[in-house]
C-alpha cells in the first residue's frame, strides 16, 4: 500500500538559527525510507552478520534516485532500524565491533567531531553501536556487515548524521560537498534557481508538505516524461536548533569590525 501513498516513511528537517551570526543559519531536510532488519530466525529470534533488509524493491530505490535528480540535491535516504548490538549474541556484536575499527582505524582523529569518535571507540556503550542509521546513498546495504563496515562512508548512526550537520568540515561522507550546496545560508541574498539547480527551499517545501512545492515537482517529473507518484511523508520531524536566542537582541550580534 505504502508505494501507492508516500515515498517515504517520514520527513526530517533541521532548522539551525544563529542569533550571533545571522549569515550561518541554515535549514536542511530529508524524506527517509524506513527499511528494518530481518532476523535469520524468529523461533528462537536470532540476528547475524548475515541478516539483511526486507522489504526490497528495485522500483521504489528508482523513484528515489529520480526524486533527487529531479531536485538537483540527495534529500532522499534511507532510514535502517537495526537491533543493537549490544542485544545481540556476543559473538556478532564482537564481529561488529571488528568491522567498525577497521574501517575508522585509517581516520585522523582530529577536531570535534574526531575527537569525540576517538571517544566514542574506547567506550563498551559506545554510540557508533547504534539501532538507527541513515545511509548516505540510496543503496541500500545488503546486511548488518555491510551497515557495521561502511560506518561514515555509506551508513551513519543517526544521532552522528544529527550532530555532523552542526560543525563545517567533512567527516568521511556525512558533510559532503554535494550537501553543502542543500545548505542556503539564510542571511545571503537569494538568487533565481532553475529547476535543475539544487533548491533547499524546495525539497523543504516536499518534505513540508508545501502545495506549491509539490506541484512544481510534479510539473518537473511530467516534464521529463518520469511517471508522477505521491512523495509525501505521514509525518514531518521538525527539529530547531539556536544559538543566542536568549541573549539581548539590540547586543547579541557579533560586530566583525
Amino acid at each position: 500500500m505504502e508505494r501507492w501513498v508516500t515515498q517515504a516513511d517520514i520527513g526530517l528537517i533541521i532548522q539551525f538559527e544563529d542569533y550571533l551570526l545571522p549569515s550561518e543559519s541554515w535549514c536542511i531536510a530529508w524524506l527517509l525510507q524506513a527499511k528494518r532488519l530481518y532476523p535469520d530466525s524468529r523461533n528462537p529470534l536470532i540476528y547475524s552478520e548475515v541478516s539483511s533488509f526486507g522489504a526490497f524493491d528495485p522500483q521504489q530505490q528508482e523513484r528515489m534516485k529520480i526524486l533527487n535528480e529531479a531536485v538537483g540535491i540527495p534529500f532522499v535516504r534511507f532510514l535502517l532500524y537495526c537491533p543493537r548490538p549490544l542485544y545481540l549474541d556476543d559473538d556478532i556484536g564482537r564481529k561488529l565491533t571488528y568491522l567498525r575499527n577497521r574501517i575508522l582505524s585509517s581516520n585522523i582523529f582530529d577536531y570535534t567531531l574526531g575527537l569525540k569518535l576517538h571517544d566514542e571507540l574506547s567506550m563498551s556503550n559506545s554510540s557508533l553501536a547504534a539501532g538507527i542509521f541513515v545511509t548516505t546513498t540510496t543503496e541500500l546495504p545488503p546486511n548488518l556487515a555491510a551497515v557495521h563496515s561502511s560506518m561514515f562512508n555509506e551508513c551513519c548512526p543517526m544521532s552522528w548524521f544529527l550532530a555532523s550537520h552542526l560543525v563545517k568540515r567533512e567527516f568521511g561522507c556525512i558533510y559532503e560537498e554535494r550537501d553543502l550546496r542543500f545548505k542556503r545560508r539564510l542571511g545571503r541574498p537569494r538568487r533565481q534557481l532553475d529547476d535543475n539547480d539544487g533548491n533547499p527551499d524546495w525539497a523543504k517545501g516536499i518534505v513540508s508538505g508545501n502545495p506549491d512545492a509539490i506541484k512544481r515537482l510534479l510539473s518537473v517529473l511530467r516534464e521529463g516524461n518520469q511517471s508522477t507518484f505521491p512523495v509525501l511523508p505521514p509525518h514531518t520531524l521538525t527539529v530547531n536548533i539556536s544559538v543566542g536566542k536568549d541573549m539581548n537582541p539590540d547586543t547579541r550580534r557579533i560586530k566583525h569590525e
